[in-house]
């Protein structure tokens, strides 16, 4: 796994598939509570987005149904089993994050990519999980859909 600082947040991303898959599941490993089974669900969309930049600012990204307690959020964004990046903020309090508030290495080619964000509580317990796919850069909602 590598990371470097970028203006004042590191960025983290692993640097073969088998430490991708060891990070990811590092974070699915953490404490889960029962109100993690509440049905917290996120949208955005990669409309107006600039392709490969060497960092990506984030589309605005929609939360609802966030769990009790929530007080911030981890936002990763991946492409099948490549990751681009993630950063841990504070939860917004209308649970919308708005557009640059936070950058990844962003997707440069046209294929479906993946947000997930991980809601935790200030003791850093995980109270909540959300993925959506969506093709870049037409933007259509991919298969797998919101979730």
């Amino acid at each position: 796994m590598r990371a470097i600082s970028v203006t004042g947040f590191v960025l983290i991303w692993a640097t073969s598939a088998a430490a991708q898959t060891a990070a990811r599941q590092q974070v699915q490993d953490e404490l889960v509570t029962p109100q993690a089974i509440a049905g917290m669900t996120m949208s955005f969309s990669f409309l107006g987005s600039r392709p490969c930049v060497s960092l990506f600012d984030n589309p605005e990204i929609r939360l609802k149904d966030v769990p009790q307690g929530a007080a911030s959020i981890l936002v990763q964004l991946t492409q099948a089993n490549r990751e681009y990046g993630g950063q841990e903020v504070r939860l917004p309090k209308n649970g919308i994050l708005p557009a640059g508030a936070l950058r990844t290495f962003g997707p440069c080619n046209p294929g479906v990519y993946q947000y997930e964000v991980t809601v935790k509580s200030i003791a850093g317990e995980v109270l909540g999980r959300a993925r959506q796919s969506r093709t870049f850069p037409d933007d259509n909602e991919s298969k797998a859909g919101p979730n």
